[in-house]
């Protein structure tokens, strides 16, 4: 295989692996009811859905030090400042809708008011967006002056507990 090709391989392996670690960190017990909900809690995972799918942006906070991404969810939610008329559920629900799960047919008018839409919910969000990752930046930064300030101290310590040479006499 060629090393482009292997190049290829090695990015979906780190992606796999971010998933992984990421699908892992949601059944840890910060959240134990993301992928393996109990039935008895039906009535609290509506509602968390519900409260998600209503709000125009969604910041699921990952980990830096662990690796785990956060997610910033932004549900197609109508938005009056982009279009009155237009609204992406009841496309949905409509029969023929083309904002249906199903539909990967679209014409180029269908694109425009779709990537439109996101385009004006993107920017309705965006101080909570630039917020949070401003917050992974800064926690990225914090980590790494740790990680020098500790690689700079373990050779000074090292240096500090030999023993010193002594000049032969």
């Amino acid at each position: 295989m060629d090393a482009g090709g292997s190049g290829r391989w090695v990015a979906v392996a780190v992606r796999a692996e971010l998933l992984l670690t990421t699908c892992l960190f949601f059944c840890s017990s910060s959240f134990p009811d993301f992928i393996r909900p109990d039935p008895s809690l039906a009535a609290t995972h509506r509602a968390k859905h519900s409260a998600a799918n209503s709000q125009r942006c969604t910041i699921i906070p990952g980990d830096v030090a662990t690796g785990v991404p956060t997610i910033i969810y932004l549900p197609l939610l109508r938005n009056d400042s982009f279009s009155k008329s237009f609204c992406p559920r009841e496309n949905a629900l409509t029969k023929g809708g083309y904002c249906s799960t199903f539909n990967f047919n679209y014409t180029k008018e269908q694109v425009m008011e779709l990537s439109g839409l996101t385009h004006a919910n993107i920017k309705d969000s965006l101080p909570q967006i630039v917020q949070c990752i401003k917050g992974i930046t800064d926690a990225k930064l914090a980590l790494h002056k740790a990680a020098v300030a500790a690689a700079a101290v373990a050779p000074a310590a090292a240096a500090s507990s030999s023993p010193a040479s002594s000049s032969p006499q």
